[in-house]
């Protein structure tokens, strides 16, 4: 089928897919695989289905990815400006978005919107820029970059190296007329844990966000449990090869994922223990199929959410398929955890 080819009647307007445009629905323009990702014209089109800088629909048209207009949109919320509303109800570990990220001088894809309002490209990179843990680098993307801040997030993203994207994805289920929202700075992230204070100290400084008196980062409890996951997850991490290792794993399983789960510490902290706990029993001389629960289990995580040929999956499934020796096994995921 020709994916330049319109397809179907369309009864609202939409925003293009490439160049944010809205566009009236007598003149949209739908991809001719999927019937959903909308366009002003065939330029725009072309542009967003090659893999450069916008989408790259070519990778996510056959997946569940949802859409500007159908599923959520970009409305205005009180107090924050712009914001990202969700249409429709989103189940828990859903695509939101894929975002192609913006390069510098490009000005027809909607970064004049992005705050601060006659800025330079520069000064929208430092307020609207998402980091990339892998490349330790910032990317401005024209749709996620409007996402705002909480606290209590709903949703997360990640950068995706291979396809040169970010995917915006579903922490839980997020209702129709909810805000979707991810953290700018998270205190109850166990991997890059920093405490509460540091966090709303650079939340203010950068972004100008105060927490109110009730906000879910002034809870020391939550503080403290990550704290003591973020202890936990150096004790395993940090393990030296050689030895066997007589931490008990089950007692860790049990305490990090229970308690991981009670802070919300969201579905990429979660992934990172599994994957921590399968090293250890790999370490500890455990068994295969206690390490490959782990796998499978880390694996079921980010299939929804992540691209099913991105680096991340190929690596897990290339440890499924066995035939490893321990040390093998070992240094895979070594490599696996640097480009996460």
């Amino acid at each position: 089928m020709n994916p330049f080819k319109c397809k179907g009647k369309v009864s609202l307007d939409r925003h293009c897919g490439y160049c944010l445009i809205e566009v009236a629905a007598d003149k949209v323009k739908l991809c001719g695989r999927c019937n959903r990702r909308a366009y002003c014209g065939i330029d725009c089109m072309e542009k967003d289905y090659e893999q450069g800088e916008g989408q790259g629909h070519m990778n996510w048209c056959e997946l569940d990815v949802c859409e500007e207009d159908l599923d959520w949109s970009v409305v205005p919320v009180e107090g924050k400006g712009l914001g990202i509303i969700a249409k429709r109800l989103i189940p828990a570990k859903t695509r939101i978005m894929v975002d192609g990220a913006v390069k510098n001088g490009n000005k027809n894809r909607g970064i004049h919107e992005l705050m601060p309002i006659g800025g330079s490209f520069r000064q929208k990179l430092y307020i609207n820029g998402l980091t990339c843990e892998c490349a330790n680098t910032r990317f401005l993307y024209p749709r996620i970059s409007r996402v705002n801040h909480s606290c209590d997030r709903n949703a997360g993203h990640h950068h995706d190296h291979k396809h040169q994207v970010s995917v915006l994805f579903s922490e839980r289920e997020i209702q129709a007329g909810e805000e979707i929202c991810i953290a700018y700075e998270y205190f109850a992230d166990f991997i890059n844990f920093k405490s509460s204070n540091t966090c709303r100290s650079q939340l203010d400084s950068r972004w100008k966000i105060k927490c109110p008196f009730n906000c879910r980062c002034r809870d020391t409890e939550i503080e403290n449990i990550a704290k003591e996951c973020h202890r936990m997850d150096n004790v395993i991490i940090t393990l030296e090869l050689p030895s066997r290792v007589e931490l008990p794993v089950d007692s860790l399983e049990v305490y990090m994922l229970t308690k991981e789960e009670s802070i919300g510490a969201g579905i990429l902290s979660v992934q990172r223990t599994l994957h921590d706990l399968y090293e250890h029993t790999i370490r500890g001389g455990g068994s295969w199929e206690q390490a490959e629960g782990y796998l499978r289990r880390s694996l079921d995580l980010i299939i929804p959410i992540f691209h099913p040929e991105s680096d991340e999956v190929l690596r897990l499934r290339e440890l499924l398929v066995g035939g490893c020796t321990p040390l093998q096994w070992i240094l895979l995921f070594n490599y696996l955890n640097l480009i996460m």
